[in-house]
């Protein structure tokens, strides 16, 4: 019996260090949802996710997560959730629920010329005015990180009631349940970020890739690869403020890619031989 209960003991632990390692190798715990799953649901999650080790499974409609610990011959064991770690998922719960059941919030810049306006107001010209500037100036988009880590963790916390999301000692790995910002600029474009509290910048608001787009909906690419998108691309800018279409041309500009003809509502941007020219579109 002493001998089972030993060799039990250390197929558990040798899980907790691999699901250690695997944490460490994430930048969180090792972490998946299950989003109105039942208990035995997230456990055929775990049974699935694993061959050998530990993952935690959540669901934060219910309020619900679980630690499962699976040995190497196949037999799951209910894992320890520390302290720590329950009371940042019993917040992160109380954001998603408060905010409609959803971890993803909205920020026009616009509605912040006001009342809520905190230090944007006093310093509305260091903060990028449209998603394209965002991504062309490093220094404003730092400007904008810095404010919702400074301003915007006080504004979505509701008074300080939900701060362990932002500066917890254990928390949910990156790649879920993360804490994203739509930013909405005064010229309808927008970016996603992300709160990473496993970043080493000292915002730990990071930009997602990908995101951002004008207020037509279209993409607005990162990098040059980007604007022929391997190939051939086109961009409706039919009704957008000069100023956004400055900020494109002047973004293309920025990335060695010319912008040829007469200015049209559409443009069209080709990638061959290595090199990416994008045209005004004759109607």
């Amino acid at each position: 019996m002493c001998r089972i209960g030993l060799a039990a003991f250390l197929l558990l632990f040798a899980g907790l260090v691999v699901a250690d390692a695997q944490a460490q190798q994430r930048g969180g715990l090792y972490a998946v949802p299950c989003e109105g799953c039942s208990v035995q649901q997230m456990r055929e999650v775990a049974d699935a996710e694993l061959d050998i080790g530990g993952v935690i499974v959540y669901n934060l409609a219910n309020a619900q997560m679980i630690s499962i610990i699976k040995t190497p011959y196949g037999v799951m064991h209910d894992g320890p959730i520390s302290a720590e770690l329950q009371y940042y998922f019993d917040d992160l719960v109380g954001l998603y629920q408060a905010n409609g059941n959803s971890l993803d919030y909205i920020v026009e810049l616009t509605d912040f010329q006001g009342g809520l306006s905190f230090q944007v107001a006093s310093q509305p010209d260091n903060l990028p005015l449209s998603a394209t500037e965002a991504l062309a100036s490093s220094s404003r988009m730092n400007n904008l990180r810095n404010y919702l880590y400074s301003t915007y963790v006080g504004y979505i916390a509701g008074a300080h009631t939900f701060l362990r999301p932002f500066n917890p000692v254990t928390w949910l790995n990156p790649d879920y349940g993360l804490i994203r910002t739509q930013v909405i600029f005064p010229d309808g474009s927008s970016i996603v970020l992300y709160f990473d509290p496993g970043s080493n910048d000292v915002s730990q608001w990071t930009y997602s890739p990908g995101t951002a787009r004008d207020a037509n909906n279209n993409s607005i690419p990162q990098n040059a690869e980007e604007f022929a998108g391997g190939g051939y691309r086109e961009y409706d800018f039919s009704g957008l403020p000069q100023s956004s279409i400055n900020d494109w041309v002047n973004w293309a500009a920025m990335n060695g890619i010319p912008v040829t003809g007469g200015q049209t509502g559409r443009m069209g941007c080709t990638s061959a031989g290595g090199s990416t020219v994008c045209t005004w579109i004759a109607f």
